[in-house]
Order: C-alpha cells, then sequence, then structure tokens
C-alpha cells in the first residue's frame, strides 16, 4: 500500500482541516436535500393592473351657484358725522339702540363754547331789555297823541256843527292835522341803535349755536344706530366730516356682501337665496340690486346690496346672513363629471372604448360645477368615458 505524499500539505499546514470537512459539509447539503438538480425557482408575482374609473354621459339640469355671507343694512342709511375736528366728549348711543329725530348721538368738546354762548347770550338779554324800554315808550307817546288826535277830532265836529266862521273852523282842522302828524310820526319811529344792537347780539348767539351744532351729531330722523365707527369713544379726537354713526330705518332693510372674483360673473337682477342660521327652515328670494363698484342710486354703500323680501325672515340690522347665488342655469343638457375630461396643450378631450381601443374625441364645454360640465359637442347621451 503506497503511503500518500503529504508534502504540499507539509507546505500549506493551514489547508488540512479544510480538506477533512468537505466530506462533512457535502453529507449535511445531501442530507437537507440542497442538491442542484432539486432546486424550484421563486415564482415572480404578476402586476394587477388597476381598473380604470368610467363615467357616463347624462341628461339633466346643470346649476351653479356660490355661497355668500353678508351682513343685513339699512336701505340708505343716514351716514353722519361731526363737521370740524375735537376730542368727543360723549358718546349716547351703542348699536341697536333705537332713537327719536333730534336727539344728540354723540358731541365734542363745546366748553369753550359754552363760555362764549353765555357771555352772547347775555349781551343779546340786556339790549333786548333796553329796546323793550324804548317801545314801551314810543306806545305810551302814541297812545296819548292818538287821544289828542280824537279830541281835535271832536272839536272840528262841533264847530262844523254850530255854523262857526271859517277861521274858527281853519284852526280846528289845522289842530286835526297836526296831531294825525304826530301820531304818524310815532307809529314810524323806531328806536334804531336799539334794534341795531339787537341784531348784532343775536348773530353772535346764532353763531355759536351753530359752532356748537358743528361739533354735535343729531338724529335727523327716527331710527336705530346700526354702525358706530370703530375706536369711536369719548376721549379720542375726531376728524371733521369722517362717518362716525349711521342710523337706518329697522325696517328697511338690505343685504351687503362682497363678490368673489371674477366680479363679471355677477349681473344685476341675478337671483339668490338668503337664509339665517337662527331660522334654519325659513328662506327668502333676494335679487342683486348693486354690483361691485357701481353706485346702484346710493353713493354711501360701497359693497353690492342684495334686495329681498323680509316679510318671512324678519332680519335686523347687523345680523349675518347667508346667500346663495345662482351665476348659471343649463336646463335638460348633456353632462358629465369632471373627472372624466382631459386637457393637454390646449386641447379638451375625452377617452371612449371603442371596440376595445381607447380614442380619443374632442369636446366642447360649457358651465362647470364641482360635479357636473355641461357638454356641448363632441358626446352623445349613454356614451361610457374612460377617466384618466
Amino acid at each position: 500500500m503506497a503511503v500518500p505524499d503529504l508534502r504540499p500539505c507539509r507546505r500549506f499546514p493551514g489547508i488540512l482541516p479544510i480538506i477533512a470537512a468537505v466530506p462533512l459539509v457535502l453529507a449535511s447539503l445531501v442530507g437537507c436535500g440542497v442538491v442542484a438538480g432539486d432546486q424550484q425557482p421563486t415564482p415572480i408575482p404578476t402586476s394587477v393592473v388597476a381598473e380604470k374609473p368610467t363615467y357616463q354621459v347624462q341628461r339633466g339640469d346643470v346649476i351653479l351657484q356660490t355661497s355668500l355671507t353678508g351682513s343685513v343694512v339699512p336701505i340708505n342709511p343716514s351716514v353722519l358725522s361731526f363737521k370740524v375736528d375735537g376730542r368727543l366728549k360723549t358718546l349716547n348711543v351703542q348699536v341697536g339702540d333705537a332713537v327719536k329725530k333730534d336727539a344728540i348721538l354723540a358731541q365734542l368738546d363745546i366748553a369753550d363754547l359754552t363760555q362764549s354762548l353765555n357771555a352772547a347770550q347775555f349781551t343779546l338779554d340786556q339790549d333786548q331789555v333796553k329796546l323793550a324800554n324804548s317801545q314801551k315808550v314810543t306806545e305810551f307817546a302814541l297812545r296819548t297823541a292818538a287821544l289828542e288826535l280824537d279830541v281835535k277830532q271832536v272839536a272840528l265836529a262841533k264847530l262844523q256843527s254850530t255854523g262857526a266862521s271859517t277861521y274858527d273852523l281853519q284852526i280846528a282842522r289845522d289842530e286835526v292835522e297836526l296831531a294825525q302828524v304826530q301820531v304818524d310820526e310815532l307809529k314810524s319811529s323806531v328806536d334804531t341803535e336799539a334794534q341795531g344792537a339787537v341784531a348784532r347780539d343775536r348773530t353772535v348767539v346764532d353763531q355759536v349755536n351753530s359752532d356748537i351744532e358743528g361739533r354735535t351729531i343729531r338724529a335727523p330722523n327716527d331710527g336705530v344706530v346700526t354702525t358706530i365707527a370703530g375706536k369711536f369713544q369719548p376721549g379720542v379726537t375726531v376728524t371733521a366730516f369722517q362717518t362716525a354713526i349711521e342710523l337706518g330705518d329697522p325696517a328697511q332693510v338690505e343685504i351687503a356682501a362682497e363678490l368673489p372674483p371674477p366680479a363679471s360673473a355677477f349681473q344685476i337682477g341675478q337671483p339668490a337665496t338668503v337664509s339665517a342660521s337662527r331660522l334654519p327652515d325659513k328662506t327668502a328670494n333676494a335679487t342683486l340690486r348693486k354690483g361691485e363698484g357701481s353706485s346702484g342710486g346710493d353713493s354711501s354703500a360701497p359693497s353690492p346690496r342684495f334686495s329681498f323680501d323680509n316679510t318671512v325672515l324678519q332680519l335686523k340690522p347687523g345680523e349675518t346672513a347667508s346667500l346663495s347665488v345662482v351665476l348659471a342655469r343649463e336646463t335638460n343638457v348633456l353632462w358629465l363629471a369632471p373627472n372624466g375630461i382631459r386637457s393637454f396643450m390646449g386641447r379638451t378631450f375625452v377617452v371612449l372604448n371603442d371596440g376595445g381601443v381607447e380614442k380619443r374625441v374632442d369636446v366642447e364645454l360649457g358651465t362647470k360645477t364641482s360635479d357636473r360640465v355641461v357638454v356641448r359637442q363632441g358626446l352623445a347621451e349613454g356614451q361610457v368615458v374612460i377617466g384618466p
């Protein structure tokens, strides 16, 4: 028996344990059935293709509407302001207060004018007393002269009845004439100096009163306070002719609301429905009376106005109202869900299933809402569109 040559092992002492382990590894692999010929490939899962949504062309009504939030305001309110700058002294009302005509709603500081008015009124009173005394003296003299005239007239009549001489009659006539002249002079006599003083005094009093009115806001008519300017409170400095208070008739109201862009989508006369949160089961019809940027006959109304019949809701100035405005209404038209319509490079089209082949068809659209788009041309009722 030949002895194996172990010289290579001596040259590589670390290889001997590896050679010894090889049979053991092969045996374990055979025991586990891992043999190259018995291996099975791992199957690759087949991808599931999602089914595309479809949308059917239908016939019906398409109504485009938008919701707005507005505030109830008086129709043609009285916009009130001071005529001069000054410091606000008193504010006598709050929003919602009912006031009577000529009631003082607010007033600036008038302490200086009050002193001037008292002085002017005192002077006027004194001069009026002087004028009255002068008029009394004149009236007494006039009564005396009138009595003297009566006496002279009686004397003349007596002479005429007794056949007095021409000379005596002439003297009597002259005396009557002189008495008449005295009466006439007294009737026309006026204390011009006293009258002039009174007139000047009254002018001063009127001017001070006018200045006080310039610092006062009065109610021009019966109504309800609907608006008070922000930060309008005693102690603040007020600018002349700046809106301070608005007064309106609570029975004559409309709704002010800002229109979302584009404003051109809203036209005068556009119908709407108005409701209020406190009356969830009630609505009223409304109409756009004044649009964005138009005066509508009311320069004091900066925002659009909706008129409505308030007999049902009985809304009050200051209340919040909800408006549903119909922008467009098309009846008995073809419509399609917006998700079925595609656009690319300025082309608007849909995809139809034509014998198992997808076919693009151009369409002309009309009014669009959140769930319906009017199809004017390109499709027929009942056709099924493939979504993207």
